[in-house]
């Protein structure tokens, strides 16, 4: 059961390792310790992130505008992030940290 365990975390680790250089790859720019945690779409090839980043599953970019990830954010399940070069770019920064169970939108 132990091995189990051990190359499962190994796996995930993996995983999480190469969405990263996927992300960096479609992204303009990328900070330091970025994390996704599960499958992503990115279809904006204009995001930029910054460091601490963290991004769960589902989160879906699109667009063709500017999306700007502030420090030390995290998007959480499921979010849809568009921006169009018609209507101005989205920017994601923390203003003031809140308990994991609170939701904030800026």
């Amino acid at each position: 059961m132990g091995i189990v365990l051990f190359i499962d975390k190994l796996l995930d680790k993996i995983g999480i390792e190469w969405r990263n250089i996927v992300f960096r790859k479609k992204s303009r720019s990328c900070g330091e310790n970025i994390a996704i945690y599960g499958k992503i779409y990115h279809v904006n090839p204009n995001v930029y992130a910054g460091n601490n980043v963290k991004i769960y599953p589902g989160v879906q970019f699109f667009g063709d505008g500017d999306i700007f990830i502030g420090d030390n954010v995290s998007i959480g399940n499921y979010t849809i992030i568009y921006s169009s070069k018609d209507r101005g770019g989205y920017v994601l920064e923390t203003i003031l940290k809140l308990p994991l169970n609170h939701i904030l939108l800026i």
